[in-house]
């Protein structure tokens, strides 16, 4: 909700109104008079406290149905996006926990998903990518800090050997809210990440694995980047 300085400022003048009213010895045509301009003033705000709160309703309902109105597959990564050599896979959805023990989809459930693997063979990288909607803005919000803190166990994981690095801000980079994290699994001599990155109500959810010590391939940031310009460009 929007901080709305016209309310305070007309409450402020309703309350210096009333302060004068009773200071004042000139009978009771000043205190009708003050008691009309009271009874305006209160009803002044009272109608800009509901202009206002129509205007969020309204922004919220815009955002969400842009967010609605937009195919999710149309968000995804292709492997044209990504590099030579990629090609799709099989993507399965999934409700199972995370690696720190908690499944984000009970308590924040997306409206609307969509999601893609792809593949390269040759080096054994790996990159899954979920689009998610939700109902609004600040539910997309509410839902990128629970995944961050879900995914805040470090080494306290489930699988032996899997490590988690602490979040870090990665906003900046891509240009929106957004973290990572570095996943490093000793079991499988892999490593990678995991980049979360929320425009308007959508999230923006990326895997990437790889082996260990690889340094070739495509720049997860570069992709991120490019993917929240273009769901900015189709929500608006």
């Amino acid at each position: 909700m929007r901080y709305r300085p016209l309310i305070a400022g007309a409450a402020a003048l309703a309350l210096t109104l009333s302060l004068s009213a009773c200071g004042d010895d000139d009978g009771d045509d000043t205190s009708s008079d003050t008691t009309e301009a009271e009874a305006e003033t209160e009803d002044t705000a009272a109608t800009d406290e509901t202009e206002a709160e129509t205007e969020d309703t309204e922004a919220e309902g815009e955002e969400a149905e842009a967010g609605a109105a937009v195919d999710l597959t149309s968000l995804l990564v292709t492997p044209e996006d990504v590099g030579e050599g990629f090609v799709e896979a099989e993507y399965e959805t999934s409700t199972e926990p995370g690696p720190c023990g908690t499944s984000i989809d009970e308590e924040y459930p997306s409206d609307d998903i969509a999601g893609t693997v792809l593949a390269e063979e040759e080096l054994q990288l790996f990159l899954q990518h979920e689009v998610r909607s939700y109902a609004d803005e600040g539910t997309a919000a509410e839902t990128l800090a629970a995944s961050q803190d879900a995914l805040s166990c470090e080494t306290d994981t489930t699988e032996p050997g899997l490590t988690l690095s602490a979040p870090t801000d990665v906003s900046e980079a891509v240009g929106t809210d957004a973290y990572a994290i570095e996943v490093t699994s000793e079991a499988d001599g892999t490593e990678g990440a995991i980049v979360v990155a929320q425009v308007a109500n959508v999230l923006s959810v990326f895997q990437f694995v790889g082996p260990a010590g690889v340094e070739e391939g495509p720049d997860p940031v570069a992709i991120v980047t490019a993917n929240v310009e273009a769901i900015q460009a189709a929500i608006g």
